[in-house]
């Protein structure tokens, strides 16, 4: 068995899911795993597996929309502390002589593991956009040239790309493997229900969704207002966020409203549930996640969300759902199963 050094991208709470369900069936096989990870990653991983803490690349938003310059300012005042981060992972190889090195978009441990010639594995949705087909909007090019010009970037040569994956994506790069997504378990043992409720969740737009949701006059649970505990507004509760209540109100309700990130999107998808994205304006990532959410037929993008394409979505929902029967059923077997026989093929010899 190997030892593997598994680092993450601290940015949401996507990386960290995937990398928890990952590292536990690593450890369930017998190899030995030490993950680093920054901000979000770090909290939600703290005490549920071997850490310590780096720093990392963070983005910068204002008004549901990605800054460019606000976030290359931002990360150039980081440089001391992505610095010393790299102390810290190079004292963690020389400890931890790990045999392989995995990588969930986090490039600072791909960097040192090229640099003490460890070979290096890349698990996360991220690379769809370099390593398999890809076709944007026209108005998304832009965002879509820079994008993958970041991605390659941040982890250049791994000895294999595992490439997490919704649409049915075709690789056109070797040594490129998509894989279902990976759903934490707690996910996979919720039983969906068709319920009444609408269920909206953003971070950034709560507050202007709230008179929206409340024009619709149907049950709706709106996660993201700044509440401390459960309100009732019309139609409309208002809940603070908890993971275990809102994976409740998940697989309970008719339909999802919410931005456009790859973890939820497929969470939601996988428990049957139509979904209007609406994502975070020049993130590219989320636009793509928009884009093949709506080309699939499983629900509706909106760049900018109106009271009428609400209730265009609630209108077409019998439809996403005749589609959604075709989703295919996933349990993380079939992704994990690819992920075991390139840690055979890649991690260094004892």
């Amino acid at each position: 068995m190997s030892r593997i050094l598994y680092g993450l991208a601290g940015e949401g709470g996507g990386h960290a899911a995937r990398a928890k369900e990952i590292i536990r069936h690593c450890e369930s096989r017998g190899h030995r795993v030490l993950a680093c990870s920054s901000a979000t990653g770090y909290a939600r991983l703290q005490g549920q597996v071997r850490l310590f803490a780096i720093g990392g690349f963070r983005l910068a938003y204002e008004q549901n929309s990605l800054r460019y310059l606000r976030t290359v300012f931002r990360n150039l005042r980081a440089v001391p502390e992505l610095a010393r981060s790299l102390d810290r992972i190079s004292s963690a190889i020389r400890r931890f002589r790990p045999q392989l090195v995995c990588s969930d978009f986090e490039p600072l441990t791909a960097f040192l593991a090229r640099a003490h010639g460890i070979p290096v594995i890349s698990i996360d949705n991220q690379h769809q956009l370099t390593r398999t087909v890809l076709r944007p909007l026209l108005r998304d090019r832009s965002d879509a040239i820079t994008a993958m010009a970041a991605t390659r970037l941040m982890l250049p040569t791994c000895a294999a790309y595992v490439v997490a994956d919704f649409s049915g994506a075709r690789p056109i790069q070797p040594n490129t493997f998509v894989i279902p997504p990976v759903l934490r378990r707690e996910v996979i043992r919720l039983r969906p229900t068709s319920g009444r409720h609408l269920l909206v969740y953003s971070t950034t737009g709560s507050a202007d969704l709230l008179p929206m949701v409340r024009a619709l006059r149907i049950p709706t649970i709106l996660y993201g207002c700044p509440v401390t505990q459960t309100q009732q507004q019309g139609s409309v509760t208002l809940k603070p966020i908890s993971g275990t209540e809102f994976l409740r109100d998940l697989a309970s309700a008719r339909a999802v409203v919410a931005n456009a990130g790859f973890s939820l999107i497929t969470e939601a998808l996988h428990l049957g549930k139509p979904y209007c994205a609406v994502p975070v304006q020049h993130q590219f990532e989320q636009l793509w996640n928009a884009t093949l959410l709506a080309r699939q037929g499983y629900g509706m993008r909106s760049d900018a969300l109106t009271i009428t394409q609400l209730r265009t979505f609630l209108r077409r929902c019998p439809q996403y759902h005749r589609t959604l029967r075709a989703y295919p059923y996933h349990d993380n077997r079939d992704a994990l199963r690819t992920i075991d026989a390139l840690i055979t093929e890649h991690a260094l010899p004892r």
